[in-house]
């Protein structure tokens, strides 16, 4: 049975996707049944993004679909092309254009995703993701490695739970 609501003030998320952990305390369940909310469609986008050294699945939601859950409006997040999820995730990705490889910063793929830099990381040296080519990791500002943003869509694509 859900805890009564508390009443708090509006709160805005910074972060378009958000950990099991926190679609668990919104939605006032435990993490297996939001994972059954997910797996049933009810909460359409979300992804195991774990790498595949880690047995531990590392689900993330877009955070709008959790909103849209709980006003009793799921379809409308269903209905959103990967592109269009795409863009609400990354809207500073590049738009493709020939001749041009569309890239974002590591540090902007971990931030907007919910992990750490280090998890990104292992999904490179795993081969998900692919750095652009001459894009090494270096230390201070701007020292972030480029990432193709085609291979991180194909990633979420193939990563997609339900």
């Amino acid at each position: 049975m859900p805890s009564p609501a508390t009443a708090f003030p509006t709160v805005l998320l910074r972060r378009p996707v958000v950990c099991m952990n926190f679609a668990a305390a919104v939605l006032d369940r435990d993490k297996k049944s939001v994972l059954m909310l997910v797996e049933q469609g009810d909460l359409p986008w979300a992804w195991n993004l774990a790498a595949e050294t880690f047995t531990k699945q590392t689900v993330r939601i877009l955070a709008q679909c959790i909103a849209d859950f709980q006003q009793g409006h799921a379809h409308r997040t269903a209905s959103m092309t990967p592109e269009e999820v795409f863009r609400e995730i990354f809207p500073t990705g590049q738009a493709v254009r020939a001749g041009v490889v569309a890239k974002l910063k590591l540090c902007t793929i971990a931030r907007r995703l919910c992990v750490g830099a280090d998890h990104v990381t292992h999904l490179v040296d795993a081969g998900w993701l692919n750095p652009v080519a001459g894009s090494a990791p270096r230390r201070g500002p701007g020292g972030s490695q480029e990432i193709e943003q085609a291979s991180l869509m194909a990633f979420m694509r193939k990563r997609r739970i339900a």
